[in-house]
């Protein structure tokens, strides 16, 4: 034993306190760190989840959007002919009207 070892074995305290309290200060790290890594896995789960609601919304929007289309699309040619029956009622009432 070199005069440095026994000069710290004189400095360090006689009891086993500070083993106790580096083993708890290891022991609260650690706690720390799981706690950390779960809350990090709970960010990463709902991100994930986040997204997945976000693209399945947007799909479903796509597709209602393409039935309301095809929908419109079976009934623009009877709108069409409303619309052209409307026009020639018109034109007749206007014809009707005009003194001859």
């Amino acid at each position: 034993m070199n005069c440095t070892e026994a000069a710290v074995k004189k400095v360090l305290p006689k009891s086993r306190l500070s083993q106790v309290i580096m083993r708890d200060n290891l022991y609260a790290q650690r706690t720390y760190e799981l706690q950390e890594k779960a809350l990090e896995k709970a960010k990463k789960k709902t991100i994930q989840w986040y997204e997945h609601l976000k693209k399945k919304f947007i799909t479903d929007q796509l597709r209602k959007l393409g039935h309301w289309r095809q929908e419109s699309m079976k009934i623009q040619p009877y709108l069409d002919s409303l619309r052209a029956y409307e026009i020639q009622l018109k034109l007749q009432s206007s014809k009707n009207r005009q003194p001859t």
